[in-house]
Parts: structure tokens; C-alpha cells; sequence
């Protein structure tokens, strides 16, 4: 993830600011390291998030399980990758594993109302 990346990682500051208490939509990736599929899955959120076709009315946020095992337990994740979609501080879907770009879309615009064309 580059410093420029709509998608960034994921502190306890900006989970009690910008998930809990927000009511901007949010996509959060749980992941490792040591997870190969988890990085395939990174790669295809960063491009979307990062994608022309995405505004800024999502928040899309990476969570390394290893290091932020209470946020991990808080979800009640415990396969990588595992991608969560948030509105209004809620859980409003949950999927495991790789999922292809295509297909990331059509759940991103199930959950949020068409905010990618």
C-alpha cells in the first residue's frame, strides 16, 4: 500500500473514530503476512479503492490479524482473508476467503447502493 492509497491500514484510533462512531461506509481486510491469499486479496482492494470509479464514500482499511488480534476478535474473524462491509457502525456483510475483482464490486455495490459503476 502506497502513501497515497485510499486503502490504509487500520489503528485503534481510527476504529473507535472512523468505524464505531462514523457513519461513512467502510470495507475492512483482515489479513497476515504469512497469508499469500490475503496479499492477492490486498492487491484487489487497493486497486479498487484506489480506482477512478471510487469516490470517497467508502473508507477501505487493512487489519493484519497478528497485530491487531482484539479488532480480529471483535469481528469474530478467524479465516484470512476475511472482508467486512460497515454502515452506520454495523456489520452488513462478511465474506472469506479470495473473492475475484468482479465479484468485490457487485458485493461492494449490494452493500453500499451502486457507489461503483
Amino acid at each position: 500500500m502506497n502513501s497515497l492509497s485510499k486503502y490504509r491500514p487500520l489503528t485503534q484510533e481510527l476504529f473507535d473514530n472512523d468505524i464505531i462512531n462514523e457513519s461513512k461506509p467502510a470495507i475492512l481486510v483482515f489479513a497476515a503476512e504469512w497469508s499469500g491469499t490475503a496479499e492477492m486479496m490486498h492487491s484487489i482492494v487497493e486497486r479498487i479503492a484506489n480506482s477512478k470509479e471510487q469516490d470517497l464514500t467508502i473508507n477501505f482499511f487493512s487489519i493484519d490479524v497478528d497485530k491487531m488480534s482484539n479488532i480480529a476478535s471483535f469481528f469474530g474473524v478467524s479465516i484470512v482473508p476475511t472482508v467486512i462491509f460497515i454502515q452506520h457502525g454495523e456489520v452488513i456483510n462478511k465474506v472469506q476467503g479470495l473473492v475475484s475483482s468482479s465479484k468485490f464490486k457487485k458485493l461492494i455495490n449490494l452493500a453500499f447502493s451502486d457507489p461503483i459503476a
